[in-house]
């Protein structure tokens, strides 16, 4: 049980930290970031679900092993991204007061 508790630690602290990470230094190209994230994802997954099963924790318990890896590292990528797509339409509307004013990010009514 102790490397459920293990694993779901380490992913959260992994999602997290690479989450930060990637909002401060994106990796380029975006499928390698993807790639990282989601294989790092994919072996907690396998560790979880095969410590589940060999622990007997019946099928919610091996559901679960499938399912709660990707919650807590895509949890924090999901927030940080959305908090750096705020920063880019604060950073855009921020500049309305310019010489070439584009108006709202997102605002298609150019009238």
């Amino acid at each position: 049980m102790i490397i459920l508790y293990l694993t779901a630690l380490f992913l959260l602290v992994f999602g997290v930290g690479y989450a930060w990470w990637e909002y401060d230094r994106p990796i380029y190209p975006t499928r390698l970031a993807v790639a990282v994230g989601v294989g790092v994802t994919m072996i907690g997954q396998v560790v979880m679900t095969v410590t589940a099963y060999s622990l007997e924790c019946e099928v919610l318990g091996v559901a679960a092993g499938v399912v709660v890896p990707f919650v807590l590292t895509g949890v924090p990528m999901y927030v940080a991204q959305e908090i750096k797509e705020q920063h880019f339409a604060n950073e855009g509307n921020h500049r309305r007061g310019s010489t070439d004013d584009l108006g709202k990010l997102g605002d298609d009514d150019t009238a």
